[in-house]
């Protein structure tokens, strides 16, 4: 019985996978200062990666006490999504030293209040527009949203207006999933891919609305002159069998956010925070301070496991550590990826379950003295074994973030190999010869 159980997902296994060699953002890193202001090139000075956290709500509010916001600064958030408008937003996220997405329409008395607001980053028009197709007058709520835009340009230019949209992909919606992620300032996209109805999810990549697949699309769309933010999945639906989105392992949390990076994101927020709005909607999030319930006599079907109380908190613990990774990384990020004049191949061996497990991106180490950052995702619930050559000798490797030793070179220093485990991120800084040319924007 068992066996006959295993013999779809065997089945379904792809032999002979490969490595998908990332080759966005070669001429240019489309990205915002803190304030929005557009950037193409990394400056030290101004050029701001957003970590985001979609759905918080005011310490003591309305919903109920929670942490205050200062708890998402030294979890290394440095942007807030308030779940609903409050005037104390702006000063809160001011006091944490956090920037504000403003979601929903701006009425033009809050504008001319807060739109030189030095912690006012974005406003995000409306939330996945193209799902409401076949619902909704797409037609009249694309100039809804054009008159929107046009409107906020004049009352605070500058500030980026965009629209939150979901990996609608597909045949069927496809034109209009265009349409709206080139219409705004930031093509943003939310892509919750641990979700299948049968099995835990065998891939972040599944065809045809796979993280990967979302991300490249936008890059692409918008010719790599818009930034491109990911919101990515950090929640559980624990009683919806229709949609069981299932809470990520801490290994899947930093495997989606560092899939969207290669994929060409230059900005990341997580759905979502852990309370009583979001209990109401079936949704349990993480938090530093997750509860059974956040009212009392609630409804049975909004509670929380006491193992999904741990799994919200581990979450939350793991999120801490990559967006350390993603911040100490920043620099090279937002730098131009390397291209053809350091041109290096990965070889993959294992029985995967997409036919490019490996995703890898190369980027210029900017902040230690030369040498280069490579990042590789293993997309997939497999095994794999890599091998990385490189086209001349290396002088050292180092695994960052993970406590261990780097792999041996071997091949006269011109190769490494290491192992994934199903759905693993291994960072590595690589140095070379001085005299090796290095890659210019």
């Amino acid at each position: 019985m068992v066996v006959l159980c295993l013999l779809p997902l065997l089945a379904s296994r792809v032999n002979g996978a490969s490595a998908y060699i990332s080759t966005v953002h070669r001429q240019r890193v489309p990205h915002t200062d803190k304030n929005g202001r557009p950037l193409r090139q990394f400056e030290p000075s101004k050029s701001f990666f957003p970590l985001g956290l979609w759905g918080m709500v005011l310490p003591d509010g309305p919903d109920g006490k929670y942490v205050g916001w200062d708890a998402l600064a030294k979890a290394n958030f440095n942007t807030v999504w308030p779940t609903n408008w409050d005037d104390q937003a702006l000063a809160l996220a001011q006091d944490a030293g956090l920037q504000v997405v403003y979601m929903g329409s701006i009425s033009s008395d809050t504008l001319s209040k807060i739109k030189d607001h030095p912690n006012l980053l974005a406003n995000m028009w409306t939330d996945e527009p193209t799902g409401r197709l076949g619902q909704v007058d797409m037609d009249a709520l694309f100039k809804q949203f054009q008159d929107y835009k046009k409107n906020i340009a004049y009352g605070a230019p500058g500030l980026p207006v965009f629209i939150n949209d979901p990996p609608a992909i597909y045949p069927s919606h496809r034109e209009w999933w265009l349409k709206w992620n080139t219409a705004g300032d930031i093509s943003c996209q939310d892509i919750y891919p641990l979700v299948d109805r049968k099995r835990r999810s065998p891939t972040l990549a599944a065809d045809p609305d796979g993280m990967p697949q979302v991300v490249s699309l936008a890059v692409e769309a918008n010719k790599d002159s818009k930034p491109v933010w990911t919101i990515v999945d950090a929640f559980q639906h624990p009683h919806d069998r229709d949609w069981p989105y299932r809470m990520p392992t801490p290994t899947q949390m930093r495997a989606q956010v560092y899939t969207a990076v290669v994929s060409g994101a230059t900005g990341i927020a997580y759905f979502t925070f852990d309370s009583w709005p979001n209990r109401t909607g079936g949704i349990v999030g993480m938090s530093p301070d997750p509860r059974p319930s956040y009212r009392e006599n609630a409804p049975a079907w909004t509670l929380a496991s006491p193992i999904l109380l741990i799994q919200a908190k581990a979450l939350w613990e793991t999120t801490r550590l990559v967006n350390a990774e993603i911040r100490e990384l920043t620099p090279a990020l937002l730098s131009p990826t390397v291209g053809e004049d350091f041109k290096y191949s990965v070889d993959v061996k294992g029985d995967s379950v997409t036919p490019a497990p490996l995703r890898c991106m190369l980027k210029p180490d900017t902040t230690s003295g030369g040498g280069y950052i490579l990042i590789m995702v293993n997309v997939d619930d497999a095994v794999l074994d890599a091998t990385v050559t490189m086209p001349t000798p290396m002088r050292s490797i180092e695994v960052l973030f993970e406590n261990r030793a780097a792999p041996p070179a071997e091949a006269n220093g011109t190769k490494f190999g290491d192992v994934f485990e199903p759905f693993d991120t291994h960072v590595y800084r690589i140095r070379v010869p001085q005299d090796v040319p290095r890659v210019r924007p």
